[in-house]
């Protein structure tokens, strides 16, 4: 809390299993939405113009079309090797690291 104001944990996106461990603290951290098993259409069109940042492994898709419902998409964290999944030119066109 910054004088009276409560920080809210702020929305991302998983496109992959991740670990328990990671899975831990994200979810301590950000409020995790999980694309695997999203099934309702509408509730992620409801929830992804907040989603700030993509959390995902070294085979996780992230094409230009996951990207252009993400307006307020600002990182693509990949942890593993590898990023070939991604679509990079669209990450850039975005200056999304």
């Amino acid at each position: 809390m910054i004088a009276g104001v409560a920080l809210s944990r702020p929305p991302i996106l998983t496109v992959a299993k991740l670990s328990p461990l990671l899975m831990e603290q994200l979810t301590a951290a950000y409020v995790v939405h999980d694309r695997l098993h999203e099934t309702d259409p509408a509730a992620f069109a409801k929830v992804a113009p907040q989603i700030r940042a993509i959390a995902g492994s070294g085979e996780s898709k992230v094409p230009r079309s996951l990207m252009d419902q993400l307006p307020a998409l600002e990182l693509v964290s990949i942890m593993g090797v590898g990023y070939d999944g991604v679509d990079v030119p669209a990450a850039l066109e975005r200056r999304i690291p």
